[in-house]
């Protein structure tokens, strides 16, 4: 079985260095600042898409210059903003030591994915990271999934989608993949629900059934 799991959200908790960043690009842009609620419900999208919500009149010209203001503090500050939501690192080690091989599918940078794996020791669980490029590829989850599967050579029917956002299971189901919706990140039951997710986790712990689950073991 192959388990492919989004980063924010899933793996990691970057909501402090998300909002902030977010915060710093609209300030650089002389807006407002949405509550911290509203800027939480953003998390998980492309910035693209996020920005596009956030910004009075969306342009290309300026959704890209706020995603510049965004990387321009996340590089160096917001991406050790962030912690490992506590049982994931036991949950993926188990699946490693199962014979799973796990992949990171984020619409985050991949070169930000990886540091990240890389700061809080977990990039050696992976056999491959695979995140968008800056010229906005692969931000859709559909598509990145896509070019995942197709690189690694992995059949629909031995993978499966682990996140905590629509995005997620919808690229899931786009690509004939199980999907499983998590509940300790940035989405409701309700909103991984009607994505249609096969199976939902309420805590990192209920992962460990997923093997068995989808190995009939």
């Amino acid at each position: 079985m192959k388990l492919l799991f989004d980063l924010d959200g899933t793996i990691t908790d970057s909501k402090p260095g998300i909002t902030k960043c977010i915060e710093y690009a609209l300030q650089k842009l002389d807006l407002p600042v949405p509550a911290e609620d509203e800027l939480v419900r953003l998390i998980g999208p492309p910035l693209k898409e996020t920005f596009g919500t956030l910004l009075p009149s969306p342009t290309d010209e300026n959704i890209n210059q706020a995603v510049t203001f965004y990387r321009e503090r996340f590089a160096d500050v917001g991406i050790f903003e962030n912690s490992v939501y506590p049982g994931i690192q036991d949950a993926l080690h188990s699946f490693r030591e199962m014979g799973v091989s796990l992949y990171l599918a984020t619409s985050k940078l991949q070169v930000f994915a990886e540091r990240i794996l890389q700061h809080f020791e977990l990039d050696h669980l992976f056999s491959g990271v695979y995140g968008s490029e800056l010229d906005g590829t692969r931000q859709d989850k559909t598509e990145l999934i896509q070019y995942l599967l197709a690189a690694e050579k992995i059949p629909h029917r031995h993978a499966a989608m682990i996140g905590d956002r629509s995005h997620d299971i919808k690229g899931g189901k786009a690509n004939n993949i199980q999907t499983v919706g998590v509940l300790w990140g940035y989405g409701s039951q309700d909103e991984l629900v009607g994505a249609g997710a096969d199976l939902i986790a309420e805590e990192p712990e209920d992962l460990n059934w997923l093997f068995e689950y989808y190995t009939g073991e």
